[in-house]
Parts: C-alpha cells; structure tokens; sequence
C-alpha cells in the first residue's frame, strides 16, 4: 500500500514503498494528463534533479474496467491505458532532462485496486492512480 501522497515525502521513502501521485489526472479513456497536473509534474521532476541517485517506477492503475485486464486508451486504440499513463509520466521527466535509466514504468491495469468493488464514483476515483516507487535512492 502507498505509505505517502506528497511528491515531497517521495525522499522519506525507503526502497520499494510508494506515494500516490494526488494530484495527476488524465482526461478520461486517454493517457494525456490535464492541465492541473503539471505543477504536480514539476515537482516530481524538481525532486529527482534535486536528488541524482534517485531511480523510480512509475505505475498506472485504472478503476472501472469489467471484462478486461487494462482500459482503452482512446489515442492508441490499445487496451493499455494504465501503462500509457505511466509512460507518459516518464517520457515527461526524460523531456524535461531526466536520465532514462533512473525511470521504469509499469502498468498494473485493474490487477492492485484499493478497492475491490467500485460502488461510487468516488472509489473509482482511488483506484484510478499513479504511483512512484522508489527503486532506489
């Protein structure tokens, strides 16, 4: 489970734990974040610049999803949203002048939900996630 939410406490961490990124969202079906996102981008990338040994996993989850492993991601025709998302994330950072070697991205689909049996829009909501992983630091 993700032990942090703030893009700051992601230096607290220890190998293998996590932080839900709170603050990232995609417009819906598409693996392209929405405007608000990018201060939250920012951040991620000012931490790894401010800390060069830093190696991370970025992974994507989706909620919502009956029948099938992943999402459609409607700019690929792919039914692999979650990892998209994630690449997304990764192909950010590298543009902004991270190294590629210090980013692996993964996409778990609806395979790791916080919450089993999606009631609300609202648990939709936590299961559609980004995390961060540290891999090491």
């Amino acid at each position: 489970k993700p032990v942090s939410e703030t893009v700051q406490q992601l230096t607290d961490l220890k190998k293998g734990e996590t932080i839900v990124l709170k603050k990232i969202f995609f417009h819906a079906g598409r693996h392209v974040v929405k405007e608000e996102s990018l201060p939250e981008l920012e951040n991620l990338y000012n931490v790894l610049r401010d800390h060069p040994n830093m190696k991370i996993q970025v992974e994507g989850h989706v909620c919502c999803v009956k029948g099938a492993s992943d999402a459609l991601d409607e700019d690929t025709f792919e039914h692999a949203l979650s990892e998209n998302r994630a690449k997304y994330i990764c192909n950010y950072l590298v543009n902004r002048g991270i190294d590629r070697k210090r980013l692996n991205y993964i996409g778990f689909g609806r395979t790791k939900p916080i919450i089993a049996e999606e009631k609300t829009e609202a648990d939709g909501d936590i299961n559609r996630r980004v995390e961060i992983r540290v891999l090491d630091i």
